[in-house]
């Protein structure tokens, strides 16, 4: 019997506090979670040049795998997640400066106005009951001229119209027009992108969701692939195989949004992480 999905914001924190997974980068037991990993990095490395110099937040940090990543060029990084044992691993980690780890809810943070330049909210909303509590948490603590870049899975590929999530964590997910919707009564310049990947990318992860979709967990949790296979995988299939698109985005893998008070800010943004130019 599946579990109840969470109905309330606190019911959503506790929830996630206990039982959210941490993201491995490593020591992968299939191809499919080699390639939700490279979903899981490729927000940060494409924010790396944002990122330069910069205060950043990484809002729903999990272990801190994101966090580190962006500690050898920001100026700070803070991180925050509502569970305890994923903030643990994250203190656990090397860093070439110290990250200020906290457990912390994002609809309630515990930063001053206006503290950081960049904050990155990585498969985070679709987790969020509270989202307008979120998303002013996050306008209030990105100060001026500052960008925000959030991550989300794509729900024209991974549900039926009128359809709950799947993923019992998901309490909601959005098609790009609705996660533009969600975005705009926030930031001034919402651009919305897609993710692209190359054909064996692509084909493992609409495989995955297909079978997701019709119910076959099994296969997609227990299956396995050879060393060999997953090796000559990722050998041929590395971070630099997916893109963000501006086209088609209801076929996108998952979505991308660049947001800002600042129009300009929002560009600059979509130049540096994804080499697009938005007329102005």
């Amino acid at each position: 019997m599946a579990e109840p999905r969470p109905k309330s914001h606190d019911e959503m924190v506790a929830s996630h506090a206990v039982g959210h997974r941490s993201v491995n980068l490593s020591g992968f037991a299939s191809i499919e979670k080699y390639v939700l990993s490279l979903f899981h990095r490729l927000p940060y490395v494409r924010a790396l040049p944002l990122a330069r110099g910069r205060r950043v937040l990484d809002l729903g940090c999990n272990n801190g795998y994101g966090s580190q990543m962006l500690s050898f060029v920001a100026a700070s990084v803070a991180g925050c997640d509502v569970s305890e044992r994923l903030i643990a691993q994250a203190n656990a980690l090397v860093t070439p400066r110290p990250i200020d780890f906290r457990v912390a809810d994002g609809a309630d943070l515990p930063f001053a106005d206006d503290a950081f330049d960049l904050i990155i909210c990585a498969q985070v909303i679709e987790h969020v009951v509270a989202r307008d509590r979120l998303l002013a948490e996050m306008r209030r603590v990105l100060a001026p001229g500052g960008v925000a870049v959030l991550t989300t899975p794509n729900a024209c590929i991974r549900l039926e119209p009128g359809k709950r999530p799947w993923n019992r964590f998901h309490v909601i997910e959005f098609t790009p027009r609705e996660f533009a919707a969600e975005l705009a009564p926030w930031f001034a310049a919402v651009e919305v992108l897609g993710l692209r990947a190359s054909p064996e990318i692509e084909e493992v992860e609409r495989t995955r969701v297909a079978l997701r979709r019709s119910g076959h967990v099994g296969q997609v949790v227990e299956g396995g692939d050879s060393t060999d296979d997953l090796d000559q995988f990722m050998e041929r299939n590395r971070i630099d195989s997916m893109r963000y698109v501006t086209t088609d985005l209801d076929e996108s893998l998952d979505q991308l949004a660049v947001c800002s008070e600042d129009a300009s800010a929002c560009r600059n943004a979509l130049r540096l992480m994804c080499g697009i130019e938005v007329a102005e």
